[in-house]
């Protein structure tokens, strides 16, 4: 058998032409059975011999015995069973073609769970092989719904599903001894529930973990102002974080990273320093002899030696580079540097630096021309990424608002996640084609809703309509899925009127029969029946 591995590697790695298949290598039984089976080619000849010496190898053995020992007593259930409504839409959902399976099942596990259910023994096997591929946050709603029989299937020692062997309860899990997943659950979980608590259980094992732990952790602190957490902040970027000649990339990235909830919290000393040094630079005098009005200016430093603008301050106080990293977008290294200012400091303090309102200021920094730049072939201005940036970062609608207008709808979709329901749907009906892609239609706030208003949902079938009678159309094959997960439930008769009535007569009725039409209403359908169970 060993001169049959080593032969049959050797023919692997040359090729047969090179190497052909020395049969004296194979046992008489196998030997027959190969010459027996006539095949055009000296490949065919070796596949014949690795499966019918695989079998030969496994003949005569016997089926591996049982390693983990069996509980003598039966496992019961402390939780009720979901019903059997519930149950018949968890069958059809197994059986779900389309692609939004995922987002559907989802939907029926948080009923499951706000039920406080579980599910019976003869679905567990399915629902675990249906979600395997699942995110690793529905993986964990549907361990959580096979109760302990499910728990004991996953932790059986030949692994079947591996896939979700993690704790569902953070509580049980160990901040000093999980792995790298558990312990982030932890702090998350510790940062929402008792926020003076996690600062002290970061610094337990901060010696002991690595930098890219470390990285992950400080980020998981983001939009979480206190003084305890400054505190803490200030004291890592002094000491373990404090610039060296020669650091490595993830060193930099941790500083920036304090530097950047540093620049958020206005209580803290570097906020109010590095707003000092802006003021220097910025200038707001009245004009006018009856109605005087306050006009902006911004003056950068004329010595490349300033104390504040300059390469090496920028490198080990912020973390920044010391370069101008796109000379086709800033003019110089300033204006690079003072993108990064507008994209770390909440946009409320640039109105302290140039004592005027935020609407007055963002007129400013889009329209001054000292920011502008040619971006093909037209004059923008280049601290317009910066402001977009900005506002996802802290999550300003009143800012996002006023931005949207500015760019392309396309621009634009990485803002929508932000925007509230009503003002999401105010902004997709004026968006034209964007609002028939799934990409933008997934950013919709399902915390403020669960689904589309009425009128949203008429008036997007009817823009839908209009744009599959043009033939310039190409159709974005997840739109029936997107839109079958966030439709207004009550528009179900009017969209199979629709394709009843109408359909047919479209440029493009195949693309609405095959790709919208059954996701929609399926996707409708499922959440109807969810919601009447």
């Amino acid at each position: 058998m060993k001169d049959f591995n080593k032969h049959i590697k050797e023919v692997a790695l040359l090729g047969c032409a090179r190497k052909p298949l020395d049969t004296n290598v194979l046992p008489p039984s196998i030997l027959h059975l190969v010459n027996q089976n006539k095949r055009d080619s000296e490949e065919e000849r070796v596949l014949d011999a690795l499966t019918l010496h695989h079998f030969y190898r496994l003949a005569g053995q016997l089926p591996p015995s049982l390693s983990k020992a069996t509980s003598p007593t039966p496992i019961e259930e402390t939780q009720p069973f979901v019903s059997d409504g519930l149950l018949d839409i968890l069958d059809k959902l197994l059986n779900y073609g389309h692609g939004n399976k995922y987002a559907l099942l989802s939907l029926w596990l948080d009923k499951v769970l706000t039920n406080n259910e579980v599910i019976p023994a003869t679905h567990i096997r399915r629902l675990l092989q249906f979600g395997e591929g699942s995110a690793i946050a529905v993986r964990r709603k549907i361990k959580s719904v096979t109760g302990n029989k499910g728990a004991w299937i996953i932790g059986f020692p030949d692994r079947f599903f591996s896939n979700y062997e993690f704790s569902t309860d953070v509580q049980n899990l160990s901040w000093t001894e999980g792995n790298y997943e558990e312990r982030k659950l932890v702090l998350e979980d510790t940062i929402k529930t008792d926020l003076s608590a996690a600062i002290p259980l970061l610094q337990s094992t901060w010696n002991e973990d690595s930098i890219r732990e470390k990285l992950a952790f400080l980020k998981l602190f983001r939009n979480h102002n206190a003084p305890e957490i400054s505190n803490c902040l200030e004291g890592f970027y002094q000491e373990d974080f404090k610039y060296k000649a020669k650091e490595k990339v993830f060193q930099k990235k941790c500083r920036r990273e304090i530097v950047e909830q540093l620049l958020a919290d206005s209580n803290s000393r570097l906020h109010q320093q590095t707003l000092a040094a802006l003021k220097k630079y910025a200038s707001s005098e009245k004009k006018g002899f009856i109605f005087k009005k306050k006009s902006m200016g911004w003056s950068f430093p004329e010595n490349e030696q300033d104390d504040f603008w300059n390469g090496k301050n920028m490198l080990s106080t912020y973390g920044w580079e010391a370069e101008n990293v796109d000379i086709g977008l800033y003019r110089t290294t300033p204006h690079y540097w003072l993108a990064c200012f507008v994209e770390s400091l909440p946009f409320q303090a640039w109105a302290q630096v140039f004592e005027q309102d935020e609407t007055q200021v963002l007129s400013f920094l889009l329209k001054h021309e000292d920011f502008q730049t040619k971006v093909r072939k037209k004059s923008v201005s280049y601290l317009l990424t910066a402001l977009v940036k900005n506002a996802t970062r802290y999550k300003n609608q009143a800012l996002i608002l006023k931005i949207l207008p500015l760019i392309d709808y396309h621009e634009g979709i990485e803002l929508l996640p932000f925007l509230s329901a009503e003002n999401w749907e105010h902004y997709m009906l004026k968006a034209g084609r964007v609002a028939l892609q799934s990409s933008s239609l997934n950013t919709f706030k399902k915390t403020d809703q669960a689904h589309w208003s009425l009128d949203f949902s008429k008036a997007w079938l009817k823009k839908l309509a209009e744009l599959l009678n043009e033939k310039r159309y190409y159709g974005d094959y997840s739109l029936g899925e997107s839109a079958g997960e966030l439709m207004h439930p009550d528009m179900l008769p009017q969209i199979q009127q629709f394709h009843e009535c109408k359909s047919t007569g479209l440029q493009l009725s195949d693309f609405w029969q095959r790709h919208v039409y059954p996701p929609l209403v399926d996707g409708l359908k499922f959440r109807i029946a969810l919601q009447n169970t």
